[in-house]
């Protein structure tokens, strides 16, 4: 289910399967499986309705003119945690954390490169 929840259906497909297949009386896993077909189907629809680019990225260009071979050796030198990287969102620029009591509720809020005089509490 991790690999669902971090949207990779190809891969919770292949082991939700795996798990059906060792527990073949568990109902979750033929929801599941039906549910990441679903869900791979409307990626492959947004795939193809995109349209696709007029002209190639420089970056892509460059790499449609190398050799074959080149392309192979520089895929296979990428490591899945630098794709992982690459489709990380920006950290925000605030934080916060807290702690309850039964009497109150302390919040702090970090805020990074706010000058004191620019924040109103």
């Amino acid at each position: 289910t991790a690999c669902f929840e971090l949207e990779e259906y190809h891969t919770a497909k292949a082991a939700l399967e795996k798990g059906a297949s060792l527990a073949q009386n568990d109902s979750r896993f033929t929801k599941l499986i039906k549910e990441c077909s679903e869900r791979i189907a409307e990626e492959n629809i947004n795939v193809t309705s995109s349209s696709a680019p007029k002209e190639l990225p420089k970056v892509a260009h460059d790499a449609a003119r190398s050799q074959p071979s080149d392309a192979v050796e520089a895929g296979q030198r990428c490591s899945g945690s630098q794709k992982m990287n690459e489709m990380e969102p920006n950290k925000p620029k605030y934080r916060h954390s807290y702690y309850q009591k039964p009497e109150e509720v302390v919040l702090t809020i970090f805020a990074k490169g706010i000058r004191a005089n620019n924040v109103h509490v």
